[in-house]
């Protein structure tokens, strides 16, 4: 291992003493992702903890965890393009070989 010189001890350090900081502003719910907005004789807590009951906090923290995760996934959904008219029709002729393909017997598959 190498010897660490002075410059990068007290960088290691500050990055030490930022992330002490950081969870310090944090929610006292264990897994809460949210900084904590209400203080008060209970302690500091996001608004949904805070007021809530203890033996709920591990519910809460899961739909807090789930809310922000659906909201990444359509953030970060692309929307679909409108479908052409070709597109349609051709999808509509693909259908309709197909319902006759059943409808004479020639595909029977999962169907019963």
């Amino acid at each position: 291992m190498t010897k660490q010189s002075a410059y990068e001890r007290a960088r290691d350090e500050r990055i030490a003493e930022d992330a002490e900081d950081d969870r310090a502003l944090m929610c006292s719910a264990v897994g809460c992702p949210r900084r904590w907005s209400v203080s008060g004789d209970r302690g500091r807590a996001c608004s949904a903890h805070y007021w809530a009951e203890r033996a709920d906090w591990p519910r809460i923290t899961e739909a807090v965890l789930r809310a922000e995760t659906d909201r990444a996934l359509v953030a970060a959904a692309k929307p679909v393009a409108p479908v052409s008219a070709e597109q349609k029709a051709e999808a509509l002729a693909a259908l309709a070989k197909f319902a006759v393909l059943v409808r004479t017997g020639q595909i029977r598959g999962a169907l019963r």
